[in-house]
């Protein structure tokens, strides 16, 4: 059985390790749009201050491998912080209401 479905680079990628038969057959379009938001309010001023922080991410997204790949670069680990798993939108509404000082959204 054969389908077509559209995701994210960052998708295809991890779940080809997975199966095998998966291939991409074009590009749509393409963007470079990876930040963080901080809330200093919560002690926030430099990168170090997240440790120990709840920073929200939605788990298995290219959002967590920048994620990873932050707090890799500035000598962190997800032992940490504590991570929250969140839907991009509930990312935006928990860093609103203060639920979480850091929020990775995609």
């Amino acid at each position: 059985m054969r389908f077509i479905a559209t995701c994210a680079d960052f998708v295809f990628v991890s779940k080809s390790f997975e199966r095998a038969d998966l291939r991409v057959i074009g590009t749509v379009a393409t963007a470079w749009i990876n930040e963080f938001v901080a809330r200093r309010d919560q002690g926030i001023a430099r990168v170090e201050d997240v440790k120990g922080k709840r920073i929200g991410v939605t788990r298995g997204s290219v959002g967590e491998f920048y994620l990873d790949t932050f707090l890799t670069s500035y000598g962190l680990s997800y032992e940490d912080v504590e991570i929250v798993d969140l839907k991009p939108s509930e990312i935006v509404e928990a860093i609103n209401k203060g639920d979480i000082a850091v929020g990775a959204p995609e």
